[in-house]
């Protein structure tokens, strides 16, 4: 499988012109969702609001906005959309507060920087044997287990549904 590094492909889905000249700044992008269409694989991202990045503690979260697909292999931007809440696993009204965003009060900006990276760093682990559907084997499982607990650390979990919503077939083969 050859492929953009993911954290190539999240910069594109945060920063690139096209998608930012239609879903605001002050929209997040989300993690990675890897999925495979038509045999290719590529990302589904959302974008939703948060306020609030370390060392604040506790900020309003809201539902997602908007989502797009960017193919893997050359960051092919496909399938910019607005999105309902109900469109990406959550029964809550849209514009309408989620929950609250909060990070580990001992976190900083460098703590949340070098786990961003140690995560971008789990999914190229991992995405070749998803790909594959590889088996459970001893290696395999200690390198998925590490990217679960990396993607836990830095994903809020009211936003957890809409990963599943969008990447059913990897979430469940990590187990999230």
């Amino acid at each position: 499988m050859t492929s953009l590094p993911v954290a190539k492909i999240w910069a594109i889905a945060s920063f690139d012109a096209r998608i930012r000249a239609k879903v605001a700044l002050e929209l997040t992008a989300s993690w990675p969702i890897p999925s495979q269409r038509r045999m290719a694989l590529g990302f589904w991202f959302f974008y939703y609001a948060s306020f609030g990045p370390p060392p604040a503690l506790r900020f309003t979260l809201y539902p997602p906005s908007w989502a797009v697909w960017i193919g893997a292999v050359n960051g092919s931007i496909w399938q910019l959309r607005r999105v309902r809440p109900t469109q990406v696993g959550l029964n809550v009204r849209e514009g309408h507060p989620l929950g609250a965003h909060q990070w580990p009060r001992d976190w900083t900006i460098e703590i949340a920087d070098r786990k961003r990276e140690e995560l971008f760093e789990s999914y190229d682990n991992i995405l070749p044997m998803w790909v594959r559907r590889a088996e459970r084997v001893q290696g395999v499982s200690a390198q998925i287990r590490a990217f679960r607990q990396s993607f836990l650390d830095l994903t809020q979990p009211a936003l957890l549904p809409c990963y599943r919503a969008l990447g059913e077939s990897f979430f469940s083969w990590v187990g999230v």
